[in-house]
């Protein structure tokens, strides 16, 4: 689990671990001028969604995502470079 300061993504992934979709999530620390403080996205059939840390590189360049695939072993979900 990550710290509640760090960043991270709820990721949703295939059967397979290709990713489909993410939603980044921020520490307690973050401001939300009003907007809603939290979104969890929902899977469809087949699908999973985990929270994982943000790796480095994907915050400014958000596409370096699709480099990743999503792997889970014991519960633990992690993101895996292709």
């Amino acid at each position: 689990m990550r710290e509640p300061s760090e960043e991270g993504l709820i990721v949703i992934a295939d059967e397979r671990g290709n990713i489909v979709a993410a939603s980044a999530v921020f520490g307690p620390g973050l401001r939300s001028g009003g907007a809603p403080t939290e979104m969890r996205p929902v899977p469809s059939e087949g699908q999973e969604a985990h929270e994982v840390p943000m790796p480095e590189g994907v915050r400014e360049r958000p596409e370096a995502l699709f480099d990743f695939r999503l792997e889970v072993n014991g519960g633990q979900a992690t993101l895996v470079k292709r």
